[in-house]
């Protein structure tokens, strides 16, 4: 609800005025908290302690459950506050790995091998990562197995084993992608765009390397495991074929017992260490004879007042079929197989605004120049009351896939 009626309210001066910051170096971003419209079926179960307005509960995990019979399945998730952000620069890797082994190392219960089997034999399906500025695992079982999935899950969450075997897996995963990195054009331009804009040693644009997995032991990933994995820091969601109270019941049996570990979570490195301004930066690959480029800046959060906005301005300049970018670089003058936009709006940090386009190596330079001039056109003149509508209309009704 809050969703869609963010988007009826904007106006095309509102499109306007966010289209003005596309590719201003000089303009700051916001972290003004926004309106948040919540469902109305969702139940926001806490066991005592302190409760904030979104149901958070500090001295234990908040549960947020939500009822849906529509299949016999019970599905959740389990966000903890963590990240790559808080890793040792000289061990970048460390959250990867201990998000990838907290699964598949198995727990002091069950081996993983044996873990393996019985998700298996159940149909059922426990993941776990760690990215840069959260930590997840997500779980799915039919509804007849949900005791035993919770118990599963539970188990991974409060005893992981961490065997050795499975952090070296781990660990030659990692050095595999090192190794084939730069086959991709896609995978070059979005790892150079972070290094520019939030500068190459800020903890959102460091590259894992050979170099700092071999600083990473077993110790490394068993402490960044215990220093951040408590009730007090974690939330958890489940929803699907269940009753609330008969759930609400089964996750505090699991997890109501588990100490609070008074964490101490730093804030979040928000603001890049480069200094915003207009540079040209070029990666040489000469085997092969096409380009990928991206030009961009600090986003915002999605919790900023202009985030409807932005986000309606992005669809009508590259977010979608049939946008600007697309009809004058793709579809007029035939410069691009791929060209488009995304507004850098992140939930817990600004993302990175970019335009970007994959073009022949010989037309670059031109294609760079009318993807200019269209991000200028859109920052100096209002967009069309057609263009208004025809961008809220595609966005509502794309966002219906977020619910199936």
């Amino acid at each position: 609800t809050g969703y869609a009626d963010g988007f009826r309210r904007i106006r095309y001066t509102d499109t306007y005025t966010s289209g003005c910051n596309m590719v201003d170096y000089n303009s700051p971003f916001s972290h003004t908290a926004g309106e948040i419209t919540i469902a109305d079926d969702i139940v926001y179960a806490t066991a005592g302690g302190v409760t904030d307005a979104y149901g958070f509960q500090y001295n234990r995990s908040g549960f947020y459950l939500l009822e849906d019979h529509t299949w016999p399945l019970v599905e959740g998730e389990v966000i903890v506050r963590t990240g790559a952000a808080f890793e040792p620069a000289s061990k970048v890797g460390l959250a990867s790995v201990t998000g990838d082994v907290l699964r598949t190392g198995g727990t002091t219960s069950i081996g993983a091998d044996d873990l393996d089997e019985k998700l298996e034999r159940m149909g059922g399906t426990v993941e776990s990562f760690i990215g840069d500025t959260s930590g997840r695992v997500s779980f799915s079982f039919l509804s007849q197995d949900a005791d035993t999935g919770l118990d599963l899950v539970a188990d991974i969450l409060r005893n992981p084993a961490f065997d050795q075997d499975k952090i070296d897996v781990a660990m030659e995963g990692q050095k595999a992608g090192i190794a084939r990195r730069n086959d991709d054009l896609n995978g070059i331009v979005g790892r150079e765009i972070q290094r520019a804009v939030w500068g190459p040693d800020h903890p959102y644009a460091r590259n894992t390397e050979y170099a700092t997995l071999e600083a990473i032991s077993r110790n490394d990933v068993v402490g960044f495991y215990e220093y951040f994995y408590h009730p007090d820091n974690m939330m958890i969601a489940v929803w699907g074929d269940f009753d609330p109270a008969q759930m609400l019941a089964a996750l505090e049996a699991r997890f109501g017992d588990w100490p609070a570990g008074n964490v101490e979570v730093p804030d979040l490195p928000n603001e890049p260490n480069e200094t915003q301004r207009r540079r040209v930066l070029v990666a040489d690959k000469s085997d092969v004879n096409q380009a990928r480029f991206s030009m961009g800046h600090i986003g915002m959060r999605a919790d900023d007042p202009d985030y409807y906005s932005m986000s309606v301005a992005n669809r009508i300049l590259g977010g979608g079929f049939g946008d600007r970018l697309f009809n004058e670089v793709r579809t007029n003058r035939g410069l691009a197989y791929n060209v488009g936009s995304t507004t850098g709006a992140g939930f817990s940090t600004p993302g990175v605004f970019q335009a970007y386009c994959g073009t022949k190596s010989g037309t670059t330079e031109e294609a760079v120049g009318v993807i200019i001039d269209t991000i200028e056109e859109m920052r100096a003149e209002q967009v069309s009351e057609q263009e208004l509508t025809d961008a809220k209309e595609a966005m509502l009704n794309s966002n219906v896939f977020n619910y199936v």
